[in-house]
This record gives structure tokens, sequence and C-alpha cells, in this order.
């Protein structure tokens, strides 16, 4: 077993889960993780700790877009590997805590959420924060591949947050409804 595998902390985490964990890597830590990746198998990138994130739970959440795309150019299946208790895909999480680039990333990455992970609720769980976090553009693509997605609770959404149609706020919102979409 070699020593990228090894957990360094109580809570399980390997040496990549607390690289991962950083907001913003400077360039070393982003050249120590490029490094430390190289060594690791496919598998060991979807090794979780104790509360079962893997270390691209943890970049997703904490909005650490190099770290990510590091994981995701090794391991592309890392992305449908859920975390926490709760059973969270990473691209969820990221919408969650509202981290736009790595949202971005991860959707488009997905190709329109194709993993048998996404069903209608979470897919509408997706929408609803992609809304919440004024991630329109996103929210707006999962609507058109799937416009049975367009439900109360994301109109609700909407009606809450009136500065997404503020004039002057340009968005896909607004843009949208100008144009009569």
């Amino acid at each position: 077993m070699g020593l990228e595998r090894c957990s360094i902390t109580e809570n399980g985490e390997t040496a990549l889960h607390v690289a991962a964990s950083v907001k913003r890597s400077s360039k070393q830590e982003e050249k120590f993780v490029k490094n430390l990746v190289v060594k690791m198998r496919e598998k060991d990138l979807i090794l979780d700790n104790k509360d079962f994130n893997t270390a691209l739970y943890l970049a997703a959440a904490a909005g650490n877009i190099d770290i990510v795309r590091i994981i995701v150019e090794k391991n592309k299946s890392s992305t449908t590997i859920p975390g926490s208790t709760a059973q969270l895909m990473p691209l969820y999480v990221a919408a969650l805590f509202g981290n736009y680039q790595v949202v971005k990333y991860l959707y488009d990455g997905s190709k329109g959420l194709q993993h048998e992970y996404w069903n209608d609720e979470n897919k509408g769980s997706l929408l609803e924060k992609c809304v919440e976090a004024d991630m329109f553009d996103i929210a707006l693509d999962m609507v058109k591949r799937d416009p049975s997605l367009a439900s109360g609770g994301v109109l609700e959404n909407l009606a809450r947050n009136p500065d997404a149609f503020a004039d002057t706020k340009s968005n896909v919102i607004k843009r949208c409804f100008n144009s009569g979409n």
C-alpha cells in the first residue's frame, strides 16, 4: 500500500482529502496535488473518510476548482460517488455552497446529469439550489433538457428573489423573460 492511501487524520482523511478541503489552493498546493495524484491509482481517488466524503466531494464543497479538475481528469467516475451520510453528489454540494465554477465544470461534464443517481427528485433539488444561488444559466439548461423540472418550488424560489429581475442586473432570467421565452 502506497503512503498516498494512508489516513493522516483521526477522521480517516488522506493527504488528498486535506489538500482538497482548502478553499483556494496556491500554485504550490496545486503542484503538490498534481504530484500526489500522479502517484495514485484511479480507485485511490475515491477513498472516503469516516464521514463518507471523497476528496472530490470536499473540493467541491470548498469550491476548489483547481483540485476538482485535477481529480476529475484522473478519474472521471469520481463525479458519480456521493458523499456524506446524506449521499449528496459533489455537483449538488458545490451548488449547496454556491460554488459556481465547480458547479459549471461538474454540470458540463455530467452531460445533462446522465448518471443513474440523477432522478427527477435529485435533479429538482439541484435545480432549486442553482436558482437559490443565482446560477440561472445552469438552471435554464437543466429545464431545457428536462421541462418537467420546472415546478412550483423553482418558481417560488424565483419569486423570493426579486433581484433576479432587477434592471441593473444582467442575467439569464431577465433576458429570457424579456425575449418572451
